[in-house]
């Protein structure tokens, strides 16, 4: 049972200033949460992408897989239930975290060119978690948005020049100086190709 305040006892005040700091450090504890998961859900979805199994497994044996997959029940593949290893991951991902197989299928695709051709961005992601230290999960979407094109030489020289600033410069900054590197590294930037 609840304790009433006795008439005339003193009740504790939470001032502005004590709930305006309450409140901030929750939302840097928060934005370092994001920042730390994402970077656990990119390794993970990279992972699951690289281990899953050519073969469908008993749907059984898979926790979260609550509905069968699409291509086992074809006639065209008969008893045959080889998928590729994306497609049976996506399935399994789909069914586990409730979103489509095309969004599962995108998240992994996504995570495992992330991994392979991006390593350095992606360990550059602050192991702490803190958006304002290291890449961000915006900052890395520009980074590979920019710099797809690049051959592996092209981008080890992009990367010197604009990894050690993606903890100190906002988003545009970011866009913005990356542009300037692939256009010192290259000479044109994509946008400049595709209209040649």
């Amino acid at each position: 049972m609840k304790e009433r305040p006795q008439p005339g006892a003193p009740t504790p005040s939470i001032t502005k200033a004590a709930s305006f700091a309450a409140t901030l450090t929750r939302l840097v504890e928060i934005d370092q949460d994001e920042a730390r998961l994402y970077h656990e859900k990119l390794t993970l979805r990279a992972t699951l992408h690289s281990v899953a199994d050519y073969q469908l497994p008993d749907q059984a044996a898979v926790p979260g897989s609550t509905r069968p997959h699409a291509r086992a029940q074809c006639a065209d593949i008969g008893s045959d239930t080889w998928l590729e290893n994306i497609d049976l991951a996506a399935a399994e991902l789909a069914a586990a975290t409730c979103v489509s197989a095309g969004t599962a299928k995108n998240q992994l695709a996504t995570a495992s060119y992330y991994t392979r051709h991006y390593a350095v961005a992606v360990a550059s992601l602050d192991p702490d978690g803190d958006p304002y230290r290291g890449m961000s999960a915006h900052k890395l979407d520009l980074f590979t948005e920019h710099t797809t094109d690049l051959t592996d030489t092209e981008l080890e020289k992009v990367t010197a020049r604009v990894l050690l600033h993606a903890h100190t410069d906002t988003p545009g900054q970011f866009a913005r100086r990356l542009r300037k590197a692939v256009i010192a590294v290259t000479g044109t930037t994509k946008q400049q190709e595709r209209r040649a």
